[in-house]
């Protein structure tokens, strides 16, 4: 199986112990197409609605999975070639480390 990284990010994979299991380098970023529109005023403080849509997507291919963002996965959940990194491991300073596992998005 082969995975892509889709992310603007290195995504590094690790064991239970921490050390590096895999690394995935960036090939490209996925984005989503926004639309931005006034809701109202609270407090005096502008509340937007938002909602994201359609996005240049990777053909699927036999063997192959895409690392994605989660907004990505969650606009597309029926793309069962998706993963997102799960179980985040973050240094003392709060820095991502590193994943432990991937998730899909449910459809």
């Amino acid at each position: 199986m082969e995975i892509r990284n889709m992310t603007p990010h290195e995504i590094v994979v690790l064991d239970d112990s921490g050390l590096v299991k895999a690394t995935f380098l960036s090939e490209g970023t996925i984005r989503l197409s926004e639309k931005k529109s006034f809701s109202k005023m609270v407090e005096g403080i502008c509340v937007f609605l938002k909602s994201y849509g359609n996005a240049e997507l990777p053909p699927m291919r036999t063997n192959t999975m895409y690392i994605v963002s989660f907004a990505v996965a969650n606009c597309f959940p029926m793309r069962r070639d998706f993963l997102v990194p799960d179980q985040i491991v973050r240094n003392p300073n709060g820095s991502v480390r590193g994943c432990l596992s991937f998730t899909q998005v449910e459809e």
